[in-house]
């Protein structure tokens, strides 16, 4: 009789790694704060949580296929009906070094353009990392970053790109956000596996797998193989040292562009900046298109109420 469920697995990130490749056409959004990512196919729910243990995950697994699932993967328990937790074997996880992982700042901000980074890590990368304090840029101050960043690129190969505002608003009536970001990504990816071709891709995801392809169709280099995992930054280095690298170099083209009009522009997409862009639209509507994404409805409300 097969055992009955739920299950709960306890995984490091090479098992998760599998598993994020497995389900990532089922991923959905996280049903709650707390939660890693969720996957759901129609015979089972897949919900990843961040465990107490260092570098460790929670996996429940629910519905009628959830015995399937987990066995999978492995753990060293799993309850069974009416007997002993038994054991089972455990699927030996995709290799992870090296890696190169990218992540993406600015699609949020009203001002600014957008930078997208990637980053190349070795396994003996980890202990200077550590040091450094890599982590998720949105977790670290602007002080953090502008300290720690260029002691990373020192060190760390890595590639970057920047659209500027002017050429966000260019591009964007024939492209929406997500397809803007895919092509970004492809191409720093691209970049560092040029380079580095023995490397793993990894990508803090924001679209499923299949529509992220399909925003790359027409594009001469296409990366495959790409592991997606939502929230890639707090399980993967690569990515997180990304997002630092892409966080860097965009406050420092804020930075550019605030000495350039001699405006002090804000991060952002807050009350305190509909109060700028307030401002800004009665004394300099005509530079708009040159500083901010113009299509946000920071813009477009204030537009409206004229």
């Amino acid at each position: 009789m097969k055992p009955q469920g739920p299950f709960t697995l306890l995984l490091d990130k090479k098992a998760l790694l599998t598993l994020n490749k497995d389900y990532a056409e089922y991923y959905e959004s996280p049903k709650a704060e707390y939660m890693v990512a969720f996957y759901k196919t129609k015979d089972v729910a897949i919900s990843v949580y961040k465990s107490k243990e260092k570098d460790k995950y929670k996996v429940l697994f629910q519905g009628e296929g959830a015995y399937e699932a987990a066995f999978k993967y492995g753990h060293p328990q799993i309850k069974t009906q009416g007997r002993r937790d038994e054991k089972l074997p455990v699927k030996a996880p995709l290799p992870l070094y090296p890696m190169v992982g990218s992540d993406e700042v600015g699609t949020g901000d009203a001002f600014g353009g957008i930078s997208v980074a990637a980053a190349y890590i070795k396994e003996s990368d980890l202990p200077f990392l550590e040091e450094l304090g890599v982590g998720d840029s949105k977790k670290l101050s602007d002080e953090d970053i502008l300290k720690r960043v260029p002691q990373l690129i020192r060190k760390i190969p890595y590639s970057q790109l920047y659209l500027t505002p002017e050429k966000y608003n260019e591009v964007h009536p024939d492209n929406n956000m997500n397809q803007i970001k895919a092509k970004m990504h492809n191409r720093v990816l691209y970049n560092l596996l040029e380079k580095y071709p023995r490397a793993h891709p990894f990508l803090d995801q924001f679209v499923a797998p299949s529509k992220y392809y399909s925003y790359l169709k027409g594009e001469p280099h296409i990366v495959k193989g790409i592991a997606f995992s939502p929230k890639g930054e707090s399980l993967y280095p690569a990515v997180a040292a990304a997002s630092m690298i892409a966080r860097y170099s965009f406050l420092r083209k804020m930075e550019e562009m605030s000495k350039e009009y001699g405006i002090d522009f804000p991060l952002g997409s807050s009350s305190r900046t509909k109060e700028f862009a307030t401002y800004f639209l009665k004394e300099h509507k005509d530079l708009l298109s040159k500083v901010a994404k113009s299509d946000f409805a920071t813009f477009k409300k204030i537009l409206e109420e004229e």
